[in-house]
């Protein structure tokens, strides 16, 4: 019998309306799996590089906040450094202080001071390695000129370090006076002054350096009463009298340490630009994290070497060729900032920093062993105080 023969007697013995079905060969259930296989690999690889895009967009645009940010605070220190109203056109003889146990440290003429990184090299910069660890100031990774103190801290030993002074306004002038006991100070509103407080007083023709001890408010708002005593540290000399004159301005100094470190000093943190603020001692406080993803700081200080008429910048130096911090008209700023997360690439980073291309080529800086993002953020600060050509006499 034939094959449509029996397919006939077949059909006989089915119910009527009973449709007949085939399945799949192997072959074919095999065929159609690795193509749905392939399909769902094509979707996933689709996914994952979105992921991996979006995820990279991400850190970039954070790294590029963390920089701006970074340099924007910076500049704003910068700017003020050396801001002590009228104290750069006075005599030495012009100006006294009541202060006892001066700290070494303490020395806000100079306007700026800066520190080198004496280990900063084509192959030294490393920085941005989970492992780096920080090390102490004072254990000579950091070089400036004679007569400059750097305050003990730990930082990364491949980048700069400056310090900024400047003198604030605290809406007041000097009311009255006691000898070298009681100022009465009066502003139109409340004056900003507290306990700790170095206050400089001036009437542009005297000054006097004085901390303030204690603070009461007077009988208004306006006035409060700073006493100066032996108590605080480091404390007035009472046997020193204060010299300034009535209706003086009254100033606050202020002054920040900026430099690169770790959060807690530990090398498994990622790097950042750290603040070290004036305290009520008169020395470097505690540190502050300011900007993550800081990975280096390079300075050059521009300096006016022939002191002309001109007040313009001669020569771009780093801290330890600086012949005079009162010279210094203008900062030049290089921050590398990199993103916090790794493996955002698929292969180390070439970037560029401080003049100097990183990309393992023969004379050039070594690619860093990770595949972070890198990038340079560069500004020149003109220090204010300094463009008109104020220097001290």
């Amino acid at each position: 019998m034939s094959v449509a023969g029996v397919r006939r007697k077949v059909g006989q013995h089915c119910a009527p309306g009973l449709v007949t079905a085939t399945g799949f060969s192997l072959i074919e259930l095999l065929i159609s799996m690795a193509m749905a296989l392939t399909l769902a690999n094509s979707v996933l690889q689709i996914y994952l590089s979105g992921a991996v895009l979006e995820r990279s967009q991400e850190a970039r645009a954070r790294m590029q906040e963390n920089g701006r940010l970074a340099i924007h605070l910076l500049s704003e220190e910068l700017r003020l450094a050396g801001t002590l109203g009228c104290l750069p056109e006075l005599d030495v003889d012009d100006v006294t202080s009541t202060l006892q146990r001066v700290p070494t440290t303490l020395q806000p003429a100079l306007g700026i001071e800066g520190w080198d990184a004496a280990t900063s090299s084509v192959d030294m910069n490393q920085s941005g390695m989970a492992d780096t660890p920080v090390v102490s100031t004072s254990t000579g990774h950091w070089v400036g000129p004679a007569g400059s103190t750097l305050e003990d801290t730990f930082a990364l030993p491949d980048s700069d370090i400056v310090r900024v002074w400047y003198a604030t306004s605290t809406g007041a002038t000097l009311a009255a006076s006691s000898g070298a006991q009681v100022l009465t100070l009066q502003g139109s509103g409340a004056p900003q002054v507290a306990q700790g407080d170095l206050l400089l007083l001036s009437d542009c023709m005297l000054a006097d350096w004085v901390q303030v001890c204690d603070v009461q408010s007077g009988a208004q708002q306006s006035i409060v009463n700073a006493t100066q005593t032996s108590a605080c540290a480091p404390g007035n000399d009472l046997a020193k009298g204060v010299h300034s004159r009535i209706g003086s301005e009254v100033l606050r100094l202020q002054s920040n340490i900026f430099y690169v470190g770790k959060r807690g000093d530990l090398a498994t943190n990622p790097p950042a630009l750290f603040r070290r603020p004036l305290n009520r001692a008169l020395v470097a406080g505690a540190a502050e994290e300011l900007v993550e993803g800081v990975a280096r700081m390079q300075l050059r200080f521009g300096v006016d070497l022939d002191a002309d008429s001109l007040h313009s910048v001669d020569a771009y130096v780093t801290a330890e060729l600086v012949p005079d911090w009162q010279r210094v008209i203008s900062v030049r700023v290089n921050l590398l900032v990199q993103s916090l997360e790794d493996h955002l690439l698929p292969a180390p980073q070439a970037y560029q920093f401080d003049g100097m291309q990183y990309d393992g080529k023969p004379g050039n800086g070594s690619l860093p062993p990770d595949t972070r993002l890198r990038q340079e953020f560069t500004t020149t600060v003109a220090l204010r105080a300094r463009l008109t050509g104020v220097f001290p006499p």
